[in-house]
């Protein structure tokens, strides 16, 4: 997946800086505390993958300390997110979500197509041949 590696010149901020606004940001950070909990991760192990204080987390994942990109990196890799998902536009996401339905509709379509010729060829073969006509 991602490696967590960030060379120091990309140590930014994330907050304010480069998130389009507050409502990205507090998106990004409800989604890892969401995560962490229900892999069950508590904020000291996961403090510790990012070589800070359980207590710096924990400001980090209330908004009160700035989200480094690197840590941002590192608690994606940790909590086994992918950080472009963070980055998606609604109207991407429906897109993507029209193009998935419509893909699995003709799945299915073909699903149901391939079905009937099956059944049709088992109708076939149960069948005694009629030898008669041939001659």
């Amino acid at each position: 997946m991602y490696s967590g590696c960030v060379t120091a010149s990309f140590e930014v901020s994330i907050k304010s800086r480069t998130l389009k606004n507050n409502a990205m940001l507090t998106n990004i950070l409800n989604t890892f505390k969401k995560t962490r909990l229900e892999k069950k991760i508590s904020q000291e192990s996961l403090a510790h993958y990012l070589d800070i204080t359980q207590s710096s987390f924990a400001k980090i994942e209330r908004g009160q300390t700035h989200l480094t990109i690197t840590n941002f990196i590192k608690i994606c890799n940790c909590l086994e997110l992918d950080p472009s998902d963070f980055f998606v536009s609604k109207k991407k996401s429906k897109l993507i979500e029209t193009t998935n339905v419509s893909i699995n509709k003709i799945f299915e379509e073909h699903i149901k197509d391939l079905s009937e010729i099956r059944n049709m060829l088992q109708d076939i073969n149960s069948k005694p041949a009629d030898y008669s006509a041939m001659g």
